[in-house]
């Protein structure tokens, strides 16, 4: 049983190479089309699912992508070499190099990460807001009626939990309760940075 399990993992990963492939071969017919069509070129995010072929084209025009997190092409950094490591580095030695490639990024802190983690720079990144929220009525507990904060997911230190709980701190409000539900697998200083933030909190 044991074996047939590892087998099946094997074949996912065989299969999604093979349609990572398949994604990029068609991504490129799609610029090499548009390529004499269009000012410039908008590739959506970058992600660690975003193809990587394209990156080697030079096409003398701007080729824009949303830079969700600097944690995409940094990985190889914190992880032992394998498919996602090459993929990574890949990305982070093309990302660097290729000056056609223009970044927007929806906030400060992401814009920093590039700039301090990445090495691109400012002239590379464009610092667009994705989500602007002007006035919104908070919903709250109807047992407690406090403010109740939740965050779900692996704790790492791009996203900037630590900040959420120097904020609640200064506000010094007992109505409002923040949850943190998960781990961090492999930064294990900021797991210890985010139970030392939360003290008093």
């Amino acid at each position: 049983f044991k074996e047939s399990n590892k087998y099946d993992v094997e074949r996912g990963r065989l299969l999604g190479v093979l349609l990572r492939m398949i994604q990029e071969v068609y991504l490129l017919y799609i610029m090499f089309y548009c390529r004499n069509k269009c000012k410039n070129i908008y590739a959506g995010s970058l992600t660690p699912a975003t193809p990587m072929l394209f990156r080697f084209l030079t096409f003398h025009k701007h080729c824009y992508l949303w830079g969700l997190r600097s944690a995409t092409v940094t990985y190889w950094k914190k992880q032992k070499i394998g498919y996602w490591w090459c993929i990574s580095k890949l990305g982070y030695y093309l990302l660097q190099n290729n000056k056609d490639i223009i970044l927007i990024v929806s906030n400060p802190f992401i814009k920093k990460e590039f700039v301090d983690e990445v090495h691109i720079p400012e002239s590379r990144i464009i610092l667009k807001p994705e989500r602007t929220i002007e006035s919104i009525t908070y919903p709250r507990s109807s047992e407690s009626g406090k403010l109740r904060l939740l965050t779900i997911g692996t704790l790492r230190p791009d996203k900037h939990v630590e900040v959420c709980l120097r904020s609640l701190r200064k506000l010094n409000n007992s109505n409002i309760e923040f949850t943190i539900a998960g781990r961090s697998r492999n930064f294990r200083e900021y797991e210890e940075l985010i139970l030392k933030e939360s003290q008093g909190v």
